[in-house]
């Protein structure tokens, strides 16, 4: 059984999750834009691109290796630019995006490390992993980057190394810190060594499962009774009443389910629209079927039926109401005279983000 170290996390974690059915996830736009970037960083470590080029230079020198179907923008190359003087800083002259599957890794483990550096004053192995979602991700604890570094000092390179530090490069963790590393030892990584064995071995035996961080990334959710439990539990902790939250936590808590309610909806409409079309095509999906609502009702008659009908009736089915403002604003030479009948209203009050920064323009 082969085990990624990228998936780590989730073995590690939850030994069940391999005996558990898979589904194919698939791209997304996040995992795609994190490929971009992983991909970016990795050009401008080796000195292939510039980090004063323009965004039209960039793209096209990456254009050969770009498989993602999309382009880089500025906040992805701002965020490439960190990654690799990070790396960079750390330990020049270190390899970028390689396959790590050490004799010293249990059977089966391997993955591609993001960065693998050495500083030879210090006598330390520096193992970078870069990260480019918003979710906070943690260095300490973190099995994926164990995984890199056992395997690393393999490397004859690297297997003087006395000491191993391993770091999380993630620009958008607004929560944490950007930077965040874990301080080893080549005694506890060790004995790290030895608990990834165990949890390896662990992970093979396919023995229950439990949730936890790790849920989000595992390609068995979707099967799991606890992730199942879990999920209706996290649901219910959601505080309908904001008078019970304290004045400083009320924006937080307003992001998390601003958020939330974005992520609901997206899902919503996507599950709404895959059951609706496997029903139609004659695949039941359990627990739904297709029912209509109401319908509206709409003048199925010309204008002059329903002018007939209106005069035969005394009905005032027929009322005059100038065009739109917003069509009426489009001619731009009558527009003076326009403005002198139209009034425009305060405006419904809503919540926008504050930034401090603004205040000193």
């Amino acid at each position: 059984m082969v085990l990624r170290a990228s998936g780590a996390p989730v073995w590690a974690n939850c030994p069940g999750s391999t005996a558990l059915s898979k589904f194919e996830k698939g791209d997304t736009p996040e995992s795609l834009e994190g490929d971009l970037a992983h991909m970016l960083a990795a050009e401008i470590g080796k000195g292939r691109i510039r980090v004063n080029d323009s965004l039209e230079a960039v793209n096209m020198s990456l254009s050969p290796l770009n498989k993602t179907g999309l382009l880089v923008t500025e906040d992805i190359f701002d965020m490439a630019k960190t990654a690799a003087a990070y790396c960079g800083a750390k330990a020049a002259g270190g390899i970028w995006e390689t396959w790590v599957n050490g004799a010293s890794l249990p059977e089966g483990v391997q993955g591609t490390a993001d960065y693998l550096g050495y500083d030879p004053k210090t006598e330390t192995l520096h193992v970078i992993d870069e990260k480019y979602g918003f979710v906070s991700v943690e260095a300490v604890g973190n099995w994926q980057l164990v995984c890199y570094a056992v395997g690393a000092l393999d490397f004859p390179q690297f297997s003087q190394a006395k000491h191993v530090h391993l770091h999380i490069v993630q620009p958008r963790d607004y929560v944490g810190e950007a930077f965040k590393v874990w301080e080893l030892t080549r005694s506890e990584i060790s004995e790290l060594t030895a608990e990834l064995h165990r949890r390896t071995a662990s992970a093979r035996s396919g023995t229950p499962s439990n949730t936890g961080s790790q849920c989000k990334h595992c390609e068995s959710r979707v099967f799991c009774g606890a992730f199942r439990k879990s999920k209706a539990a996290v649901l219910e902790t959601i505080t309908p009443n904001p008078e019970d939250v304290p004045l400083d936590a009320l924006g937080a808590e307003y992001e998390y389910i601003k958020r939330a309610e974005a992520l609901v909806v997206s899902a919503r409409k996507a599950f709404g629209d895959l059951i609706l079309s496997k029903i139609e095509g004659g695949e039941p999906v359990q627990g739904w079927q297709i029912g209509r609502t109401g319908g509206r009702r709409y003048w199925s008659a010309d204008i002059d039926e329903i002018k007939a009908v209106a005069g035969m009736t005394g009905l005032d089915l027929i009322q005059e109401k100038p065009i739109s403002i917003t069509s009426a604003w489009k001619n731009t030479a009558a527009r003076p005279l326009i403005e002198s009948l139209v009034k425009k209203s305060e405006g419904s009050k809503k919540l926008v983000p504050f930034k401090p920064t603004e205040v000193f323009k």
